[in-house]
């Protein structure tokens, strides 16, 4: 009888337009510090060098290497003048080419200067190490051929002013000159094997994959020549000069030009396959590539990520200059640097930012990564290294919450756990979720670095007795934490009573009627919903949330 007096009570006041204040519940939140998880050391990953400009012959643009996760530098060498080449990295040694006219080839691990060979002009080109030779080209019109281990002269070989870098595949040297001409010569004695014309001088550099030769021209084309022979196989024309350098993977050749665009095209066929269009030319900035993503610079300050198969924007990420130099991508991060002055390290998947470093010039040098190091040219004359300090892994709860402050007992209350990686290793994480330390729920993922990620759980109250439970979160990490006092977070509180008791005052009666009455019909995610009275937890607040509160109607404990 009591029941249905409330219910006609009920309905009355939503009638009448009865309306109340809904309650408000304060919280605390502190941080707890106990109990320890067992850990395993993570895999050392093998050296890979860098020995050419973009890393390979397919310009990939990626190491395996381990790599820097702080702007920390290891050194820096001071060249005469400014440094535009892009740095190679081979059995532990750098080698450079500066404005000051000079090769130099630095220790990897101190910056010393191993040895420096003088040309007669600036070198722009990036040095290519095959063989213990190193192979570069100067804007004293020559291609040179040094011993790698004592800086010795080989050979030199006359073409015209040189900002391509060479390419160096059996037995042959690929690379391109301001006399419009792309050269192929004898790798062991500079001899010229043959030369292709363009209509406009080469700055590109080629890439060289199954026999083929790709490169871009001033004159807005793309070429594709057979790798023995230089007869043109295919060229696809763009609207504007192509400096990038092309990129080979999987069948399909990428490269950028001043006409803004990044364009796909089949490697076999020369067809255009996609375009992207960014906000400003592309100019000497060459693709990267990982995972199906392309990452290329930009003249209009960004940096982006697209899908390599449809060109669709993933994401972009804005730095506060033009961007020349091409990135590099290594242990889910990409380095790139721009005129602003800085080198950058994002997140490759989210494009997120770890950490910048501001040199003392223009950066239009492409970052190097091998051996736990990245190596940068600037216009202030240095080569800078970066060194990855040792490992740090440390990932944390930083806030949980739950769905309602009062719940029914054998209702559901949603539990939103947010947990940060504060490090740049993909880390693989167990999240455990506890209700008065009894267990409510686990979860195993995975957490990207330097990312912040909000999991939600479901906690079923049908199990536990009537009254307040503090909510406890915990990772458990798969390597050694540098800092386990934030792996557990506590919120407190949440209350379980009769299901009606949206009041929370452990009966059911006319004042719990009148709060639900209150914010009848309202649903998420309106400000004036109150979760409390949502007693089904389905969202809104209806008819059902009515009937469960009158079926308990004068009940109390």
């Amino acid at each position: 009888m009591n029941n249905l007096k409330a219910f006609f009570t009920l309905l009355l006041l939503i009638t009448l337009g009865v309306s109340c204040n809904s309650l408000i519940y304060g919280h605390d939140t502190r941080v707890i510090t106990h109990g320890t998880a067992e850990q395993a050391d993570l895999p050392t990953q093998a050296i890979d060098w860098w020995p050419m400009f973009r890393h390979d012959n397919t310009h990939s643009g990626f190491s395996t290497s381990t790599a820097p996760y702080t702007n920390s530098t290891e050194w820096n060498y001071t060249t005469l003048d400014d440094v535009f080449s892009s740095p190679a990295i081979v059995d532990s040694k750098v080698y450079v080419g500066s404005h000051d006219a000079n090769v130099y080839c630095l220790n990897l691990s101190t910056g010393e200067k191993l040895w420096n060979y003088t040309t007669g002009d600036k070198i722009f080109s990036s040095p290519t190490i095959v063989d213990d030779r190193v192979y570069v080209g100067s804007y004293d019109t020559k291609v040179y051929c040094l011993n790698a281990s004592t800086g010795e002269f080989i050979w030199s070989q006359i073409t015209f002013w040189i900002y391509s870098s060479p390419t160096v595949a059996e037995g042959r040297v690929y690379v391109g000159s301001g006399n419009q001409q792309l050269y192929c010569l004898n790798a062991t004695s500079g001899a010229t094997i043959w030369t292709y014309p363009t209509g406009s001088p080469v700055y590109s550099s080629p890439a060289v994959a199954d026999g083929r030769v790709y490169f871009g021209s001033d004159d807005s084309q793309i070429y594709c020549l057979n790798g023995t022979t230089g007869l043109k196989i295919w060229n696809y024309t763009t609207d504007g000069a192509v400096r990038s350098s092309p990129l080979i993977a999987d069948g399909r050749i990428y490269a950028g030009s001043t006409d803004r665009n990044v364009y796909c095209i089949n490697a076999t066929t020369g067809a255009k396959l996609w375009n992207y269009t960014t906000g400003n030319r592309i100019l000497y900035s060459s693709p990267a590539i990982l995972e199906g993503k392309i990452y290329v610079g930009s003249e209009d300050q960004r940096i982006y990520c697209l899908d390599a198969l449809t060109g669709t924007h993933i994401w972009n990420y804005t730095t506060g200059d033009t961007i020349w130099p091409s990135p590099a991508i290594a242990e889910g991060k990409v380095y790139i640097a721009s005129h602003d002055r800085k080198v950058y390290c994002l997140n490759a998947s989210t494009g997120s930012f770890i950490w910048n470093y501001r040199t003392g010039g223009y950066v239009i040098s492409s970052p190097a990564v091998a051996q736990n190091r990245v190596v940068i040219g600037s216009y202030d004359n240095k080569v800078y290294a970066f060194k990855t300090t040792p490992a740090i892994h440390d990932v944390a709860i930083t806030n949980v919450t739950t769905d309602k402050l009062v719940c029914g007992q054998g209702y559901r209350v949603g539990v939103n756990v947010t947990c940060i990686n504060y490090h740049a290793f993909n880390e693989s994480v167990i999240l455990d979720v506890y209700a008065e330390y009894m267990p409510i729920a686990e979860l195993q993922t995975f957490l990207l670095p330097g990312s912040e990620q909000t999991f939600t759980f479901t906690w079923n109250t049908s199990e536990f007795a009537m009254g307040f439970y503090s909510i406890q979160a915990r990772v458990w990490l798969d390597a050694d934490d540098a800092n386990s006092t934030n792996d557990i977070f506590e919120f407190s509180a949440v209350f379980v009573t009769i299901p009606g008791d949206v009041d929370g005052d452990r009966d059911v009666d006319i004042f719990d009627i009148v709060l639900i009455a209150g914010v009848y019909g309202i649903s998420k995610p309106d400000p004036d919903y109150n979760p409390n009275c949502d007693i089904d937890g389905d969202g809104d607040i209806d008819i059902f949330d009515i009937v469960i509160a009158a079926g308990h109607y004068g009940e109390s404990w």
